[in-house]
């Protein structure tokens, strides 16, 4: 009785950690887009005014849109429940639209936070860009996230199935013990939903198992802006 018992907590235990939160994994970085100027740029014809940086931007030659972030803010929040653990991590931000790459625009010297997103709004890429007194092109090329596996809801359900069985079974077992009369009439009900309930947790685990998600952060390149 008592192995049964710590068998059927045991598959508990083991389904719980199974069906835990994963942080996601972090890759290397995508490749860095090449060291040259973007090709079909259609480049600014006025020159830029006295104080401001003419910068040329681009995503690799796809068509992203920019926007300069002005303000950022972020909120974490977390949750725990049976079977798994949720972190919420939410951020808004304060931005003006610049241009649809490739393109150019111009900006004060100092350091400037550049947002990219593509048109699916799926992929977004924030830079650091540090505007002197010279010219430059910054190129950047989104990253990835390959989202992982979560447990399903068949899973869960047929591990609480097998659990109430266990817990069930375990209790006649227990009284086929205590109960004279009637002992032997529960002692072969009570272990056989014991160890069926345990085997319905032991199939369900390969259901509960989690993956975390995969994450490849982008690049980027910056180059000083062709002699005229």
């Amino acid at each position: 009785m008592r192995a049964s018992t710590r068998t059927v907590f045991g598959l508990a235990a083991l389904a719980g950690v199974a069906g835990c939160y994963s942080p996601p994994v972090v890759l290397a970085p995508v490749a860095a887009p090449a060291a040259e100027w973007p090709r079909s740029l259609d480049e600014l014809t006025e020159p830029s005014e006295p104080g401001l940086t003419r910068i040329t931007l681009d995503a690799n030659g796809t068509t992203a849109r920019v926007d300069e972030v002005l303000d950022t803010t972020n909120a974490v929040g977390s949750g725990w429940g049976v079977h798994e653990s949720v972190f919420v991590n939410t951020s808004s931000m304060s931005s003006k639209p610049i241009c649809m790459t490739p393109c150019q625009a111009d900006f004060k010297p100092g350091l400037h936070v550049l947002h990219f997103s593509d048109r699916s709004g799926s992929n977004e890429y924030t830079a650091e860009v540090q505007v002197g007194s010279h010219p430059k092109a910054v190129r950047i090329a989104f990253g990835h996230r390959t989202a992982g596996k979560t447990s399903s809801g068949a899973g869960v359900a047929l591990f609480a199935v097998g659990l109430c069985t266990s817990l069930v079974g375990s209790v006649l077992w227990a009284s086929s013990n205590r109960n004279k009369e009637y002992g032997a009439a529960l002692e072969t009900p009570g272990m056989g939903l014991t160890l069926g309930g345990a085997g319905l947790m032991a199939l369900s685990v390969p259901f509960l198992v989690s993956t975390p998600d995969k994450i490849q952060p982008g690049a980027k390149t910056e180059l000083a802006a062709p002699a005229r």
